[in-house]
Order: C-alpha cells, then sequence, then structure tokens
C-alpha cells in the first residue's frame, strides 16, 4: 500500500488544480453542478431519498472524497439533513479561492482509507462518487466505508467506468472500475479485486450496473 499511496501522493498537484479552476470559473464545464453545491436549500437526489426510507429521526450522511464542496443536496422532504463531508486533501481545499460565504459546508481531513478511526457506524448512507477510483486503496476504503455505516444502511459508490485508461493513468487515476457478472472489478496496472469478495460477510450488493456500463453505479446494504 505504501508504493501505492506514493503514487497517489503524486497526483495532488493535478487535482488542486482542477477544484482551483471549477472555483474560479464557477463550474468550468459544469455550471449546473456548481449551483447545486452552492444551494443550501437543494434536494437530496432522489435515488439518495429512497434509500432513507424507513429512516428514523434525522438522516446522517457521510460523503467521503467530497472535494471542497459536497455534492450532495442539504435538504430532505424540506428539512435540513446532517452531512459530514471528508477528503484527504481538506487541507489543501481550505487554501482554494472560495467566493465569499462558500462553501457551505467544509470538507475534513481523512483519508477514506482510515475511517473508522475517525468516525463510529453512525451514518444512514455512506456516499462515494467518483472518487474511490482516485483513492490509494479502494479496496480497503471500501471497507471502511462500511465499518462506519449502521446495520442496515446502505453505501452508495458511482463512478466512471476505466477512468484511468481513458485518462492515460495520469494524476490521481490509477484505478479502474467496471462492472462484469454483477460484480465490481477494481484494477490498476499490478492488480484486481473483485468487490463481492471484499464485502462478502459484512455486506451484499442490491443494485449495480448492468455489465459494461459507462457508469458503474452500486448501493450495498450493510448486513
Amino acid at each position: 500500500m505504501m508504493n501505492d499511496k506514493a503514487e497517489w501522493l503524486s497526483g495532488v498537484n493535478h487535482e488542486i488544480l482542477f477544484w482551483t479552476r471549477y472555483l474560479q470559473t464557477q463550474g468550468s464545464e459544469w455550471p449546473e453542478d456548481y449551483l447545486f453545491r452552492i444551494n443550501p436549500h437543494a434536494e437530496l437526489q432522489p435515488y439518495l431519498a429512497d434509500l432513507l426510507e424507513g429512516c428514523v429521526g434525522k438522516p446522517k450522511i457521510l460523503d467521503v472524497g467530497a472535494g471542497p464542496m459536497s455534492c450532495l443536496g442539504k435538504c430532505y422532504q424540506g428539512s435540513e439533513i446532517e452531512i459530514i463531508a471528508t477528503d484527504a486533501l481538506a487541507d489543501h481545499y481550505d487554501m482554494l479561492p472560495f467566493p465569499d460565504k462558500l462553501p457551505i459546508l467544509r470538507t475534513i481531513r481523512c483519508d477514506t482509507e482510515l475511517l473508522s478511526g475517525n468516525f463510529c457506524a453512525l451514518f444512514d448512507i455512506v456516499h462515494a462518487r467518483n472518487t474511490l477510483d482516485h483513492s490509494y486503496d479502494p479496496n480497503v476504503a471500501i471497507l471502511e466505508m462500511i465499518k462506519v455505516c449502521k446495520k442496515g444502511g446502505f453505501i452508495f459508490t458511482d463512478h466512471e467506468a476505466n477512468e484511468a485508461i481513458k485518462e492515460n493513468w495520469e494524476g490521481f487515476h490509477q484505478w479502474n472500475f467496471s462492472v462484469e457478472h454483477r460484480d465490481i472489478i477494481i484494477a490498476n496496472k499490478r492488480q484486481s479485486f473483485s468487490l463481492l469478495e471484499t464485502i462478502r460477510g459484512q455486506a451484499e450488493i442490491k443494485e449495480i450496473s448492468q455489465d459494461g456500463s459507462d457508469w458503474v453505479r452500486c448501493v450495498i446494504k450493510k448486513i
């Protein structure tokens, strides 16, 4: 893992440059995404709201690898949600050129691979979008997400398929995710892992994208 993390650290500057441009241009090629992130009244995405059906009390969501501004809607059925956003680069993000009164929700520094050392199993949903394939050890990251999720709660992941190949293995793009036979295969240049094998006995896949999908979306339930 140490070699993987050293390789991962080489991509930090690339990531900071991306977010600097994103903020300076108010979303770059994704202006609607920017407006959603800065809206304190935006409703939680429907595909996540559906997972909260039957939730008792104020929902609690952990958004891992959230970047400088969480992509999650901040309200559920008109009421504010308790969201904690984490990212290994949060200290770097604190120095970005944020407009006044932003971010709405400050990202806390924590590697996804180290979640259980910082949080208890309190979350109804643990969310990861476009981040696990940027991590230095996605297998460990997924297991840590399961650890901090409530029993019966959900882990939601959403990633572009084979992004490392598409991005020519540059920056943080060191892992590929793909769907094969109702399983997610996670692979870099040296090794590959099965999600089903990784989570066996701890969680189960409830929903998954079709084989060969361009986007790898998965709903995992902690058992």
